[in-house]
């Protein structure tokens, strides 16, 4: 079995990209076809699911109601992908530039760039990672509320 992989190029490439296909299955391709399936499904009034199939969801998306012609919805998703495709053109115009600059740059000053364009991205974490130690430290938020409710003063939690 063994020499069977080592000799056959194709069966080692799939067995490689498995892991792969493992995590895309499991992350995307699972949520986004419960998500289509819940789309088609109508609620009750405690707003549970009931599985049965209609395509009442999609025809008030387009604007049909019960009461009429009420385009809220495909107002809101055409604005929406407007947005998108603003957005997208103002990236790109802004983006590729960039990329061609850092791309042709030296390779000493390419890692620099690449470093500044990247830089921003982290800022969230760094964030959030401050919020805990502010939290979570000796004379932080939750320390001092233990001492003051529960009189556990200078005891570390």
């Amino acid at each position: 079995m063994i020499q069977h992989i080592r000799e056959n190029r194709r069966l080692q490439g799939f067995l490689l990209i498995l892991p792969a296909m493992f995590v895309m299955m499991t992350l995307l391709v699972i949520p986004l076809t419960l998500t289509v399936i819940t789309s088609f499904g109508q609620r009750d009034a405690d707003g549970n699911v009931i599985y049965t199939f209609t395509l009442e969801n999609y025809w008030r998306l387009l604007g049909f109601t019960e009461q009429g012609w009420d385009d809220l919805y495909l107002r809101i998703l055409l604005r929406s992908l407007w947005l998108a495709v603003q957005t997208t053109v103002i990236v790109i115009l802004m983006a590729y530039p960039l990329a061609y600059f850092i791309a042709r740059s030296p390779e000493k000053r390419r890692n620099f760039l690449l470093f500044l364009v990247l830089v921003p991205l982290w800022t969230n974490f760094v964030i959030r990672i401050y919020a805990w130690v502010m939290i979570l430290r000796s004379q932080g938020v939750l320390n001092s509320t233990l001492g003051t409710i529960a009189g556990l003063l200078n005891v570390p939690f």
